[in-house]
């Protein structure tokens, strides 16, 4: 499935802001994708085969630059209905991803400019978000202490309470289903808020990488990442329930937490890859709200300049202290 500006013919994208599929060629717009041929193996273009793209939903030819979308990988077990759209462009993302790094020191000049916008790839992160019954009771002691002077007597009461704090409800658990994004990024960049859920639309995949799921929502390892997501969360939102003490503390637990269900969806988040000597440096951005997580490589010879520069003033601190000290005497 191709989607072509019926003005040029060119590869048409899709923009988060203006919420249309916008050729780059003319800037005509669009509202729906217009499909040419149905695509398995060959760009529907120029016949070329689709090398490597056995994982993607979405695919950019290497020779004519058209963005593809692979409809067998939308059917069967792939079939999805809702979608997180992206709500911001590459120059907002990188102005988001400027504010956070801001005040970090002895960055490379160009680690965020605008010359690297072409470096911010956007990609459609498959999930698989379990609905996880939970039922149970978590049990605290909450401690107050009270102080108070009387003459020259300090006085200290201590009370102890026990705190029962029942629970039962479903919780919405987002699993990432990819094993080319590491979870621990994902996590640090939530949360997704649902309700930008939209019903699935091919509209909104031209320009992005979108990535198919790599295990089966039944594996044991996705179920327990659910399971340990769920049990936080409870835990999390009881402990938050608890106040008025100068300090609390888990006394028992005792619950259950079962799997109900699941849905296939899909999530966005900006990848920036920066090259510096011989390593990468990966920055992830929701592709929703402002958050940003990565590491910034360090400059050697700006932080060596700086250090330099350092040693220079403290010598021409100790030369001017000796100087003062000689006219003194």
């Amino acid at each position: 499935m191709l989607s072509k500006c019926s003005n040029c013919g060119s590869s048409m994208e899709y923009d988060p802001e203006k919420k249309k599929l916008v050729c780059p060629n003319c800037k005509s717009e669009a509202e729906e994708i217009v499909v040419k041929d149905r695509t398995e193996n060959t760009c529907p273009e120029c016949g070329a085969p689709l090398e490597n793209a056995d994982k993607r939903v979405t695919y950019r030819c290497p020779y004519c630059h058209n963005w593809i979308i692979l409809e067998n990988k939308l059917e069967g077990p792939y079939s999805v209905k809702k979608i997180m759209p992206f709500t911001m462009g590459r120059k907002k993302a990188m102005g988001n991803m400027k504010t956070a790094f801001d005040n970090i020191p002895f960055m490379p000049n160009d680690f965020i400019s605008s010359e690297r916008e072409k470096d911010l790839k956007g990609v459609y992160v498959p999930f698989f978000v379990y609905d996880v019954e939970a039922k149970g009771e978590y049990k605290y002691t909450g401690e107050m202490l009270n102080s108070w002077d009387t003459g020259n007597t300090t006085y200290t009461k201590h009370d102890v309470y026990d705190i029962d704090r029942p629970y039962s409800g479903v919780v919405s658990a987002p699993i990432d289903a990819s094993d080319e994004i590491n979870d621990d990024i994902v996590d640090a960049l939530a949360p997704f808020d649902n309700g930008d859920m939209e019903e699935f639309d091919p509209k909104y995949l031209p320009g992005f990488e979108m990535h198919i799921f790599d295990k089966d929502p039944d594996s044991e390892e996705y179920k327990k990442r659910a399971i340990d997501w769920a049990d936080v969360t409870v835990q999390d939102a009881l402990e938050g329930s608890v106040t008025g003490f100068t300090g609390i503390g888990i006394s028992s637990k005792q619950g259950d937490l079962n799997i109900k269900e699941h849905a296939y969806t899909y999530r966005p988040l900006y990848v920036y890859d920066y090259k510096y000597g011989k390593k990468s440096y990966q920055v992830y951005l929701n592709g929703t709200n402002d958050r940003v997580s990565g590491i910034a490589p360090i400059d050697k010879k700006k932080l060596t300049a700086h250090y330099i520069f350092e040693i220079v003033c403290a010598i021409i601190g100790a030369v001017s202290s000796v100087q003062i000290f000689a006219l003194l005497i």
